[in-house]
């Protein structure tokens, strides 16, 4: 579940985009077989800082909610020993390196 819940984390905000922080709790069990649905909104933005603050709940096939939490995630430079990367849409590239 944990996978999923990371995928669609990063499918929205982007690469580059890391944990800051993370809030979960459990609110049920899910077992093989289950088909698990998950739902995650951008709920604040704060651009001075390039973070994203996303409520992130998980639902079985049943329409219950076994998972629920808020998570922040910031936009970290990419660096490497040759300097600053250089997007190419959304990939980061290190610079001199195309």
């Amino acid at each position: 579940m944990a996978e999923s819940v990371s995928t669609a984390h990063t499918e929205l905000a982007g690469p580059g985009f890391v944990y800051a922080s993370q809030e979960l709790r459990f609110l049920g069990p899910v077992f093989v077989g289950d088909t698990i649905t998950v739902q995650v909104t951008v709920v604040d933005k704060r651009p001075a800082k390039r973070i994203l603050i996303m409520d992130t709940i998980v639902r079985k096939q049943t329409g219950q909610a076994v998972l629920r939490g808020l998570s922040a995630e910031g936009d970290v430079p990419c660096m490497t020993a040759h300097g600053p990367c250089v997007d190419e849409g959304r990939e980061r590239t290190p610079r001199g390196r195309r």
